[in-house]
């Protein structure tokens, strides 16, 4: 409202539902950009049954991308294709993850949970959107058998009950949650996901995962200065944390912004940030 109303020249990000009758405004110029930003379902592999690979594989086959970008993101993002958005450098295209929910009640049978079971699904943000994805992953899951209940945590929530938690005093078992790389290369996008040592509260590991050779990847990628064998590793680190699935990737987020039309070249970049430097106002 402020943005129509001309008490403010800039927003981001857009509501996704209104960004199509913003754009109709002839007093507004309406901006949307493939991101680097990436949205998962993390899966805590010190709490059972997450800590069965079987069961981490059948919450992804629960879950269909395509359907999540059209109910919670009004098509405002793309299924997941990885880890990291193919954009970046060293990204690995893994093509659409599958949706198979027989196979997700198959898997589940195999690892003791004939009947499914209950868990909970714990949200870093409580906006619309977050919302939205939250009860669509509730409804999916629900349908292969495991049954969830969903919290959308405040800030300081998080930061009490989740942030400061070491891999022993970690309580969640769900978690859905981002990640913006915005150094935008693949060791900022992986390893504080990723690496063993990067588990709260040094950084973002929120799965607990934890693989040695992956660990030993991470360190000789950091050092390699050729270009060619850097991409490499990062290639096989993805790849080795595919085969693991300590996350379900849902999907790549576009970043939305709108602004007023006398305001030129204040563009919003692929990782939510701004820039403005050449920004000037013409009437």
């Amino acid at each position: 409202m402020m943005l129509q109303t001309g008490e403010a020249q800039f927003i981001s990000p857009v509501p996704n539902e209104q960004f199509l009758p913003l754009s109709k405004s002839g007093k507004l110029t309406l901006q949307k950009t493939p991101s680097v930003v990436t949205r998962y379902l993390s899966m805590n592999e010190t709490k059972k049954p997450f800590d069965d690979i079987r069961v981490r594989e059948a919450v992804s086959l629960a879950i269909n991308r395509k359907a999540l970008v059209k109910v919670a993101y009004n098509g405002f993002a793309v299924p997941s294709t990885g880890y990291l958005p193919t954009q970046i450098e060293g990204g690995v295209d893994f093509g659409e993850f599958p949706y198979d929910p027989k196979r997700a009640r198959e898997l589940l049978k195999e690892a003791g949970f004939p009947q499914g079971f209950k868990t909970t699904i714990w949200s870093a943000y409580n906006d619309g959107k977050t919302v939205k994805t939250l009860q669509f992953l509730q409804q999916q899951l629900a349908q292969v058998g495991i049954h969830a209940e969903t919290k959308a945590l405040e800030a300081g929530q998080r930061t009490v009950i989740y942030g400061a938690k070491t891999p022993a005093e970690s309580q969640h078992q769900l978690y859905l949650i981002g990640w913006t790389n915005s150094a935008a290369e693949p060791d900022w996008g992986l390893r504080p996901l990723l690496d063993s040592r990067s588990c709260p509260p040094v950084l973002n590991n929120d799965s607990y995962y934890k693989n040695p050779k992956v660990d030993a990847l991470f360190d000789e990628a950091i050092k390699e200065t050729n270009t060619e064998k850097r991409v490499e590793l990062y290639h096989e680190i993805q790849n080795l944390v595919n085969a693991d699935k300590p996350w379900a990737p849902l999907v790549f987020e576009m970043v939305t912004a709108g602004t007023a039309k006398e305001l030129k070249n204040f563009t919003v970049l692929p990782d939510g940030g701004f820039d403005f430097y050449s920004a000037e106002w013409k009437e």
